[in-house]
């Protein structure tokens, strides 16, 4: 312990000050003490008096300042209470700052300990809105978390209000500035969902005039979850075009549209030949429903043509592939022999709808047809065969037909219109 003074002993009060003390520690350090007070008593630790010294305000008035702080000369490294190493240290958050100094030979010192204060009251943050729906606008606005006020806010470089709307989506850019000079800046990305799309699988209806068609919505993009706005129903439909809209969560809304399709209605033929004493034929067809078409006779029969039948009346039942079911009612009559060879003229179909064809092998003179009020429905002159007769016209019944042949023979027949 070396001392300097005007007295060369301390506490003789003859001086008020002392011009230095030195001391030289164990380790090797060397602490200097410089116009201490005279008359006064010390108690000196070891490293104790290494000094932090602040070369910046001690309060941070803006996000993103720092305070420099430098630590004492003459050790060899340094450890800052956040992990810097070096004689100085830039610090930006609020803290308490202190540093160890160390020497080679391992000694360290710890150093006083400064608090430094981050005026948190110079925050600004932003609410971002998002577009709802594709193609739409979002908005961005400045949410001030300090008591300064906004000098003055930017948006891509044009000043604006602290609200900024119908921003279409995409990234902006943000500047901002306080009363205290504080200032930042910062992107801002608007997004937006994907376009919402609706897509729809249609089940056609089994028959004609039935409602059992449905329609399968499909929802790709947006946000789910996703309703169906209209039809009220997308089950038990009947045949026709449907408009269809949906929404997802955030209300966008897409709108397609949707065809249910019907077969053609189920209608049922039967060409006949007279029971002639070996029996009568039928020979069954089908049109319209959804092939292939199952037969069933009333004899029992399943197949598209029957023989041998008696003359007497019977029905043939068709059923479709997607069991919508038709029947038809006709009658097989009888010929002798005789008439058989006499007459040999085919009416065919017979049941008819739409048509009969009227051949033969023999040359016709004349030819007449009346219903069952006597009414006279057709007349034919030596007509040329064969003959297709349009009865699409006519009321359903029975027809009377009679055939004169150019030998002068008659021929009568009947005819079932359904």
């Amino acid at each position: 312990l070396n001392q300097d003074s005007k007295t060369e002993i301390l506490g003789l009060k003859l001086e008020q000050t002392i011009d230095s003390i030195i001391i030289q520690w164990p380790n090797g350090l060397e602490e200097s003490y410089f116009d201490l007070p005279a008359d006064t008593s010390y108690h000196f630790i070891e490293g104790e008096t290494f000094s932090v010294s602040l070369l910046t305000p001690q309060n941070l008035e803006c996000i993103g300042d720092s305070a420099l702080f430098e630590a004492e000369q003459g050790f060899d490294s340094y450890i800052w209470s956040d992990g810097q190493t070096g004689t100085s240290a830039y610090i930006s958050t609020s803290s308490e700052v202190s540093y160890t100094a160390y020497l080679e030979n391992g000694a360290f010192f710890h150093s006083d300990t400064i608090s430094l204060t981050l005026n948190t009251q110079s925050e600004f943050d932003f609410f971002l809105e998002n577009a709802p729906c594709n193609g739409a606008t979002g908005s961005i606005q400045s949410v001030q978390l300090d008591l300064n006020d906004l000098a003055s806010f930017t948006v891509d470089g044009s000043e604006t209000e602290l609200l900024i709307d119908s921003l279409p989506a995409g990234q902006y850019m943000i500047e901002f500035t306080n009363d205290l000079g504080c200032s930042g800046d910062t992107t801002l990305t608007i997004s937006q969902p994907d376009s919402l799309f609706l897509t729809t699988n249609s089940m056609d209806v089994s028959c004609f005039g039935a409602a059992d068609g449905s329609i399968q919505a499909n929802f790709a993009g947006g946000i789910p979850p996703y309703t169906i706005i209209s039809p009220a129903s997308l089950d038990s439909l009947a045949a026709g075009e449907y408009s269809i809209s949906g929404q997802d969560a955030n209300g966008c809304i897409s709108v397609t549209s949707a065809q249910i399709m019907s077969p053609e209605p189920l209608s049922i033929e039967v060409e006949t030949t007279p029971d002639g004493g070996s029996g009568g034929t039928a020979l069954g067809s089908a049109e319209g429903g959804t092939p292939p078409y199952n037969y069933a006779w009333s004899t029992g029969d399943t197949t598209m043509m029957v023989n041998g039948l008696l003359e007497g009346a019977y029905t043939l039942s068709i059923t479709d592939a997607n069991n919508c079911a038709d029947s038809l009612d006709f009658l097989i009559s009888f010929v002798s022999i005789e008439e058989s060879e006499l007459q040999n003229v085919n009416l065919f179909p017979n049941p008819a709808e739409k048509f009969v064809m009227i051949s033969s092998n023999r040359k016709i003179e004349q030819f007449y047809m009346h219903d069952f009020q006597g009414r006279m429905n057709a007349n034919f002159s030596s007509p040329l065969l064969p003959l297709r007769l349009d009865v699409r016209t006519w009321l359903p019944g029975m027809y009377s037909v009679t055939i004169l042949m150019e030998s002068g023979e008659v021929s009568r027949q009947t005819l079932i219109l359904q």
